[in-house]
């Protein structure tokens, strides 16, 4: 759905009503039927979306290292510490407020993004074309939301809200994202062309790189290259996630150079559907609560 529809806004809005209203325990079991159109059990949960949702509704609101870890300005002291500053992407900037972007200061290309959730990004390719007032508008708008009361992801309320902006690595790039269970590398897909969504391609391995038995049909699948800094990238996964019973380790390739990316706790929300949804929902058993 086009983020920038009235169709979209207003659903936003009812999602943050809702979960005010009725908590993010009962709206996560609302979101999980209406996706997944299954119940989620929590009192013994089994499937690898179950373990996710227990977790982000009973562990990481209480844990301040997930805390941590979820904000990606925060983050980045972390992921210096376990595996060294050469992995993240150069920082030029923070701010708390918009207005406070001094625009003229920044190069041509750069990232701009918010620090406390999922899909607040916006690459700016020519400084020339930008519209500086509409970045400054959005920019404002998201700073004003409480990311976690749209899918019931209590983990990003207490990040304390700011905008980075980050070095312009190139539109060329490769995503690995690498889901780890109690420390290890359980299974990983590569992507390219996430910054457009919905077209991106997208295929999933297993921990010895062989074609996983489930893939996301909403995306189109492909077969990868798989590249020669995979081993590196799964080591600094396991170093990145030995704190954390479940995260999702992100990494991209540019120029062939290795980038952090981000910590995800709760991909999709903990409602992640695949095909067959049977073969995803095996990958639990290796998830111990």
């Amino acid at each position: 759905m086009d983020r920038n529809s009235f169709v979209y806004k207003i659903r936003r809005k009812c999602q943050v009503m809702a979960t005010k209203l009725f908590g993010y325990k009962n709206m996560n079991q609302v979101y999980y039927r209406i996706i997944t159109h299954k119940y989620c059990n929590l009192h013994r949960p089994q499937t690898l979306n179950e373990k996710i949702c227990w977790l982000k509704l009973y562990h990481y609101p209480t844990n301040p290292l997930v805390i941590q870890a979820s904000d990606k300005y925060r983050v980045r002291r972390y992921v210096k510490k376990k595996i060294g500053k050469e992995y993240l992407v150069p920082l030029i900037g923070y701010w708390e407020n918009a207005n406070d972007i001094n625009f003229e200061t920044l190069p041509q290309k750069f990232i701009l993004k918010c620090n406390h959730g999922c899909a607040y990004n916006i690459p700016v390719d020519n400084k020339k074309k930008l519209e500086i007032d509409t970045i400054k508008k959005r920019l404002n708008q998201w700073m004003r939301e409480d990311f976690s009361l749209y899918n019931s992801e209590p983990q990003y309320h207490a990040i304390k809200r700011k905008i980075i902006c980050e070095k312009h690595l190139g539109n060329d790039l490769v995503d690995y994202k690498f889901f780890c269970m109690n420390g290890k590398v359980r299974f990983y897909y590569v992507s390219s062309g996430l910054l457009e969504d919905r077209t991106a391609y997208m295929r999933h391995y297993l921990a010895d790189d062989t074609e996983a038995p489930f893939q996301r049909t909403c995306y189109k699948c492909t077969s990868f290259s798989l590249s020669d800094k995979l081993d590196e990238m799964k080591s600094l996964a396991e170093e990145l996630a030995s704190d954390f019973l479940f995260v999702r380790v992100d990494f991209f390739l540019a120029q062939d150079q290795i980038y952090f990316s981000e910590l995800t706790f709760t991909p999709g929300g903990g409602y992640n559907v695949y095909e067959p949804q049977r073969e995803f929902d095996k990958m639990g058993r290796y998830l111990k609560i």
